[in-house]
């Protein structure tokens, strides 16, 4: 931790991610990395981008149980909604080849495709049938919840869910 955060912060960051709160320490490291590596920059790219440069919709793949990637081995941990899992869902390419999703979450993937094309026809993802997908310019701080099943996708407050202030206040 003190090679990832410095000496400084090391402490603050193990209390605040405590590995009897995430299941084990593999779970635990990989909770700090997501919130410090991908969810703080996220953050700040869409209060960069939203209120004042372009219309920005952020948005969380969510789904727990994304089939793991094909011809890779499998880490001996959870490896929950992982990087790149969301592709399996609008593509169809050799990285997940035969590997199949429930029917809970062909459904997460026939609206999310419906989200990505409608969003590159018409610049908004918003349409007939799709739960309403709010621009990250009227809150900065959620991001659509992309799950199966019947609550699956919603909006999440994406910036306390990942500690965004606590990362912020670290000294860097």
């Amino acid at each position: 931790m003190q090679a990832f955060v410095g000496t400084d912060n090391a402490a603050e960051v193990l209390t605040r991610y405590r590995v009897g709160d995430h299941g084990s320490p593999s779970e635990a490291w990989a909770a700090v990395v997501i919130d410090a590596v991908f969810a703080l920059p996220m953050t700040q790219l869409n209060r960069g981008l939203a209120p004042r440069q372009v219309p920005t919709y952020a948005y969380e793949f969510a789904d727990r149980q994304a089939p793991w990637l094909a011809g890779v081995p499998q880490p001996s941990f959870p490896t929950g909604a992982f990087h790149l899992a969301e592709l399996e869902y609008l593509f169809d390419t050799d990285e997940f080849a035969g590997r199949q999703l429930t029917p809970a979450q062909q459904r997460l993937s026939v609206q999310m495709i419906g989200y990505w094309t409608r969003f590159a026809h018409t610049g908004d993802p918003n349409g007939p049938g799709l739960p309403g997908w709010l621009r990250a310019d009227q809150d900065t701080d959620l991001a659509q919840s992309l799950a199966p099943g019947h609550d699956g996708i919603r909006p999440v407050n994406f910036s306390r869910q990942h500690h965004y202030r606590f990362w912020q206040s670290l000294d860097h």
